[in-house]
């Protein structure tokens, strides 16, 4: 083997190296962000079934006085995630002012980077760009990365300094964390799950079953 060669094997050895020290670092470093606060529990009830409401810092497309609340349960790694938004959006364009959309994060244990971008979306709230940045995320090309929020929130002109602090210091973990909590009281298991008012929906999700089911609501 030529000297040419070895250098070659040994930069790629290198980059190998570097790659692997790059995905530990943010795998240990979003461990640490998402520790569990298991003694903070807020979701409680006072009957058997638990009835879905607007949290605080809930994300929110409309008003919560409008009659008819749909509930989003969704992880950003979802495969479907983009149909089931691009129907909600659809239904609340048709029933305007009488139709709102809640946002519910419940990343699942198996898709591990989806809370990093759960948390990511939720510091767009402190500059009032949470929907922008949420349609960025779920249109995105790339994978879900600490580099790819940031360039998300440079490309929305937020100011990246205060998203990068918001980020590190988990500020809207305690609220993803409620909507989980949410979520394990629901029995919720698969992603996107939705509910309309406290009625949850099942089997496939498509415009024609959530436009009759909203109809009937609003008559």
């Amino acid at each position: 083997m030529s000297k040419k060669d070895n250098l070659f094997s040994l930069l790629m050895i290198l980059l190998i190296l570097v790659v692997l020290a790059f995905l530990i670092h943010n795998f240990i470093y979003d461990i640490n962000i998402f520790k569990t606060k298991t003694d903070e529990m807020v979701i409680e009830s006072d009957t058997d079934e638990y009835r879905l409401t607007y949290l605080p810092n809930d994300p929110i497309k409309g008003e919560t006085s409008f009659p008819v609340m749909i509930y989003l349960f969704a992880d950003y790694e979802s495969n479907n995630l983009k149909e089931v938004v691009d129907i909600i959006d659809s239904l609340i364009l048709k029933y305007s002012n009488r139709v709102a959309l809640v946002w519910k994060d419940f990343p699942l244990v198996t898709n591990y980077f989806s809370r990093g971008a759960a948390l990511a979306t939720r510091c767009a709230l402190d500059e009032e760009k949470y929907w922008e940045y949420n349609h960025r995320l779920i249109n995105r090309e790339d994978s879900l990365s600490l580099d790819l929020y940031q360039k998300i929130a440079s490309d929305l002109e937020m100011n990246v300094n205060n998203f990068l602090s918001c980020y590190k210091s988990g500020k809207y973990l305690y609220d993803i964390e409620n909507n989980m909590r949410e979520a394990y009281v629901l029995d919720i298991e698969e992603v996107p799950t939705i509910f309309i008012n406290q009625e949850r929906i099942e089997g496939e999700i498509n415009f024609e079953k959530l436009d009759q089911i909203i109809s009937n609501l609003i008559k």
